[in-house]
């Protein structure tokens, strides 16, 4: 992998949502916390849900299924048009 610098770092993060917390853990949450894929950020016995964050591994697993074809990273743009009812 090519070695990035700073800022180069700083906006893949930001486009990926690095630092962006889950306010409200749901069931979906807790199981991929218990996957390792999401954490808490609790630091206080029995608050380590008040925060979700995705994990290394969670983004990981993210890149996989982009490369494996299971999300798309791209925005569908005929999708959008059509659900706002744009023409063509």
């Amino acid at each position: 992998m090519a070695k990035l610098g700073k800022l180069q770092l700083a906006r893949l993060a930001g486009m990926a949502g690095v630092g962006s917390a889950l306010v409200v853990p749901d069931a979906i949450s807790r199981s991929l916390a218990a996957r390792g894929l999401m954490e808490g950020t609790g630091d206080k016995p029995g608050s380590e849900d008040a925060f979700a964050v995705v994990t290394a591994a969670g983004y990981r697993a993210v890149a996989d299924a982009i490369e494996a074809g299971q999300i798309k990273h791209r925005p569908d743009w005929a999708a959008i048009r059509a659900k706002r009812g744009d023409k063509v």
